[in-house]
């Protein structure tokens, strides 16, 4: 049977989970009488994978442990780093989204789930909740498995016992934000009445971290991608994530956990991944110079600091990209203008922007333009005034206008420019 149609034959157990949820009012009673009386089915092989059960309200889930040495190289970066990045942090008083320095490196919750599929709403159950912190001594994956949907509400207290009593606490995902946390505040929606509230995280979601800086160099930006060509991560005979919920529905058949071993290493290795991944991001934001950061990265980073307001910082990293000889030097050239620009350093601006229109062949029209601005209303000039407005009309004309009512706004605004230089000129 081809693996579409495995999927397909599972779609329907997808849809119908929420039937078998509503059911175990009924059912789980007596199902939990029986596994009091004959143990947990393959009890055996779950102790050798690790893992034990965790009984609650007459049901059960199973809570997987597993624990690392704080020097355990994963890709290119050991964990014990997560602790310089945070003392790092700390010490240079950066204010950054993914900045953390106020608490201890524990606090930070690297998340994932696996699913029943990949669509939202009530219908799509998490099967296994997995996350990994960083203390002091060791560095502790725990994994929470639904072993049947019959036992949503003891899967939901054990995560939630395990997690409650944490404060200030970072969630640190690969696109959480709009995937696992969501669903896991969907599930909760209906069993609340049973469970611990959630706790109200503070969240980094990693995924827009890597669209800033790799979405023009690399193929996807997909976690598997970003661990092979950024972070050095090789994964050896990995069950890939899109199996996960066909071999769940197997495992719901006879209960035998061998068949699900893979799934749980994979969200191992993601969730340890996010550590490796955070620090290697923070490093390059913190400017570490032990670490190799392209071009490119510098570039992006500085407008990321520039979108949230560390304009210093942003000038301090598009100077010493605008002066290289590398592809990104015009973008961080006529970006360093515009913040020379806003903090009112004229000067600077003009001449940063004139090098560009005179060290290229084609003329930038915006450059042009702005330079028409600052010689008209700061520097007085309105001969270079004029001469810049031309020059960025002639360019303006040479490109194709396809949307026609924009073209001739923007005609207007050109030639009424010139107008009134033209003026002042002659006045």
């Amino acid at each position: 049977m081809t693996l579409k149609n495995k999927l397909n034959r599972f779609k329907k157990h997808m849809v119908n989970i929420e039937e078998d949820h509503k059911a175990a009012n009924i059912d789980s009673l007596s199902e939990m009488k029986i596994v009091e009386t004959i143990g947990i089915p393959h009890r055996e092989k779950w102790t050798e994978f690790q893992a034990k059960p965790f009984y609650f309200d007459n049901q059960y889930s199973i809570i997987r442990e597993v624990s690392y040495p704080l020097d355990y190289l994963h890709g290119f970066h050991r964990f014990n780093e997560l602790y310089d990045v945070v003392d790092l942090w700390g010490k240079k008083a950066v204010e950054h989204p993914l900045s953390f320095s106020k608490e201890e490196p524990s606090r930070m919750v690297f998340f994932d789930t696996e699913t029943t599929g990949l669509g939202g709403g009530v219908g799509n159950t998490i099967f296994l909740i997995g996350y990994a912190q960083v203390f002091s001594d060791y560095v502790v994956v725990k994994q929470h498995f639904l072993p049947s949907p019959s036992n949503e509400v003891a899967l939901y207290q054990g995560f939630l016992t395990d997690i409650g009593d944490y404060q200030s606490m970072k969630l640190t995902t690969y696109n959480g934000k709009a995937f696992d946390w969501p669903q896991i505040k969907t599930r909760h929606t209906l069993l609340r009445d049973t469970v611990p509230k959630l706790p109200a995280f503070g969240h980094f979601d990693l995924l827009h971290a890597a669209r800033r800086l790799w979405k023009n160099n690399l193929p996807s930006v997909r976690l598997s991608i970003v661990e092979k060509e950024i972070l050095n991560i090789k994964r050896d005979h990995d069950v890939p994530g899109y199996l996960a919920p066909m071999l769940y529905f197997d495992f719901l058949k006879d209960h035998n956990p061998k068949g699900l071993e893979g799934v749980f290493i994979h969200n191992e290795i993601d969730v340890l991944s996010l550590i490796t991944l955070y620090i290697h991001i923070a490093k390059k934001l913190l400017i570490i110079p032990t670490i190799y950061t392209s071009m490119e990265e510098k570039y992006e980073i500085a407008r990321w600091y520039e979108a949230v307001g560390q304009i210093n910082l942003a000038i301090s990293l598009y100077e010493n990209l605008a002066y290289s000889s590398n592809q990104v030097a015009n973008n961080a050239a006529k970006a360093l203008g515009g913040l020379y620009k806003k903090q009112k350093r004229y000067e600077k601006a003009s001449q940063i922007w004139t090098r560009l229109i005179e060290s290229n062949s084609a003329v930038d029209v915006e450059i042009a333009t702005e330079l028409s601005k600052l010689y008209e209303h700061q520097h007085k000039d309105y001969e270079k005034a004029l001469y810049y407005a031309t020059m960025s009309y002639n360019a303006w004309k040479n490109k194709k206008r396809i949307i026609r009512t924009a073209a001739r706004q923007e005609k207007t605004a050109f030639l009424k420019r010139i107008e009134r230089l033209q003026e002042k000129i002659n006045s």
